[in-house]
Formats: structure tokens, C-alpha cells, sequence
């Protein structure tokens, strides 16, 4: 990849960068900044932040510039996708027959999971439950279901509720 020199900083950036901010951050210096809306739908706290001194901009011609929505679809499917990879792994060590995992929208991608197996022995599904509350520190919710069921439709996953989940024995909790 071609580098070229900055303006007012002495670093190559990629020649063919959209768009490049030069400057320094200055060092002891904070502000308050916020609040900002996060994932959850909730307003994250003012806090105090590093400030930088901007000393050029630079950009190729009708640079492209992308922000994501806090807390829209695409900010919760960004921060779910790398969670349900890494809840997989960390499941499969566990319970090597999980297939899938969904973080579910309606969880925030974030605190709710659900967890397909081919069940092969019982307790696998309580074991997945355990394995996915133990790895993922903001999980709240975990359902585990078979083939049967598409863990992306969540009318499915409920009707699974519904009509075969007995908490007497199905309930795992965690505190």
C-alpha cells in the first residue's frame, strides 16, 4: 500500500485515505463530553475526554464519510456479530455440538443469547446455558433449542417457549 507524508505530522498515512485528521493530543488536557447514546438505548454518562489539536485536514476528492446511528439496527448488529463469534468459540469448548449463536436484536445484540445444538446427551443444553452466562459477562438471557427451531426468527424462539419449556425443569439460574 502507498504511504505518503502528512502535511503537519511527521507519519505516512495511505495515500488513497478517504479522509486523514493531523494533530496531536494534548497531554493532561480533558473536557467533559457527552452524553452520548449507547447500544442499549440509554444515554452513557458525561465524562471527561481527551482533547486533540487538529492541525490539517486532508481528503481525496468527494471523500466518503460514514457514521453509524447510536443505538439504531446497524450500531446493535456491528457490536453483536464479533459477540456471537467469540460466544461460539468460548460455548464450543464447553459443548462442541452448538452450531449457532444469535445475539438477539431485542437484547441489543449484547444480553441476549440464543444457542442452537444438536443435542447428543442430556444436560448438553443446561451445560451451553452455563458455558455462555459464564463467558459473556452482560448476558442475561440464554435459550438453547435444536434444528427444529430458526434461532433467527424470535417468533419461533417463542412459540419453543411456549409450548415445550417447563421451568420446573428447564430453568437454569445464575446469580
Amino acid at each position: 500500500m502507498k504511504g505518503v507524508r502528512c502535511e503537519t505530522v511527521d507519519i505516512d498515512v495511505p495515500a488513497y485515505a478517504e479522509i486523514v485528521l493531523e494533530g496531536k493530543i494534548l497531554p493532561h488536557v480533558r473536557v467533559p463530553e457527552g452524553p452520548f447514546g449507547e447500544f442499549p438505548k440509554y444515554y452513557g454518562p458525561r465524562s471527561d475526554k481527551e482533547v486533540i489539536e487538529i492541525s490539517a485536514v486532508t481528503h481525496r476528492n468527494n471523500p466518503i464519510f460514514y457514521t453509524v446511528v447510536p443505538a439504531g439496527y446497524e450500531h446493535l448488529l456491528l457490536g453483536g456479530i464479533p459477540h456471537e463469534a467469540s460466544l461460539l468459540q468460548s460455548i464450543r469448548q464447553t459443548v462442541p455440538s452448538v452450531k449457532v449463536v444469535h445475539m438477539s436484536p431485542g437484547g441489543t445484540c449484547r444480553y441476549h443469547a440464543i444457542v442452537f445444538i444438536n443435542k447428543r446427551n442430556e444436560g448438553e443444553a443446561k451445560n451451553a446455558i452455563i458455558a455462555a452466562l459464564a463467558n459473556g459477562f452482560d448476558i442475561k438471557y440464554v435459550v438453547v433449542t435444536d434444528e427444529e427451531i430458526d434461532i433467527f426468527d424470535m417468533e419461533e424462539v417463542e412459540w419453543a417457549i411456549a409450548t415445550r419449556f417447563q421451568a420446573d425443569r428447564d430453568l437454569v439460574v445464575s446469580s
